[in-house]
């Protein structure tokens, strides 16, 4: 009898701890099934003549049938333009996020060209927040949903200094939450925001006119982001050899979501 209940005593206590791991793995696998997210296919794309100088890789997702018309620059008299007739030209976001994924090496991921659709019926690029993340390194924080680099185009800085920018921008179902739309620049010695001149993003169509704003070599019209460290430089020197330009968000109080569209930009120079 006594060898009966211990067998019966073995069995049960068997059955609980089983029970049991079997609940708690049930659970685990549950809580995993139950959870839900997206995995983004990242396609390298071979950009032609392109100077990686500062180490930058350049991502695109899908638009294959753009192989050879992505990017291009003309510049007329003292004006750089980007008409974007046949291509995104080689504007992109800054997707912080993957860059840390990456192991710190930079992910861009091109902007989406459309032939037609902007002012006057011209080519427009757009990009949105799938492929952007807050630049947590710069202070404030700031989203780079729009930047280009020079050397990707085998160009050498330039000098910015009193140029004078035009500008078409475009919002659809762009929910800022408090943030502003700044141009910067950015140079051997970090990143300077235009904070003294917050631009105007048109709401679900584009402007009558574009933007129009000027450079000036004034740092207190400008904010520096980045580094804030013993390697920043004066406004001047930056401004002076800008390998780097874009538009930025800054104040938001939660991710900018929505889509952003460019079109017709120019500089012109001094």
């Amino acid at each position: 009898m006594k060898k009966l209940f211990l067998v019966t005593g073995l069995l049960f206590f068997a059955i609980v701890v089983f029970g049991q791991d079997s609940k708690e793995a049930n659970t685990k696998m549950d809580a995993f099934a139950s959870k839900t997210g997206v995995i983004i296919k990242f396609v390298d794309y071979a950009l032609p003549n392109l100077d990686l100088t500062y180490g930058a890789d350049v991502t695109k997702v899908g638009q294959r049938e753009q192989k050879g018309d992505c990017i291009a620059i003309s510049k007329t008299g003292d004006t750089l333009r980007n008409t974007f007739a046949k291509g995104p030209e080689g504007w992109c976001s800054y997707d912080y996020h993957w860059s840390i994924v990456a192991d710190g090496k930079n992910i861009f991921i091109l902007t989406t060209w459309e032939r037609h659709g902007g002012p006057a019926d011209a080519g427009y690029v757009w990009t949105d927040h799938r492929r952007w993340s807050a630049d947590t390194p710069e202070n404030p924080l700031s989203i780079l949903p729009l930047l280009f680099y020079r050397s990707w185009v085998n160009e050498d800085p330039i000098d910015l200094r009193n140029a004078e920018v035009s500008v078409y921008l475009r919002g659809d179902n762009l929910r800022l939450d408090g943030a502003k739309c700044l141009f910067w620049v950015h140079g051997a010695g970090g990143r300077w925001h235009l904070n003294s001149q917050p631009l105007t993003i048109a709401d679900g169509e584009w402007g009558s006119e574009p933007v129009r704003f000027a450079l000036p070599d004034d740092e207190s019209l400008w904010h520096h982001s980045w580094p804030r460290d013993h390697n920043s430089q004066p406004l001047s020197q930056v401004l002076g050899a800008a390998y780097s330009y874009g538009f930025s968000f800054i104040g938001f109080s939660n991710l900018v979501t929505g889509r952003l569209s460019m079109s017709q930009f120019e500089i012109r120079l001094p």
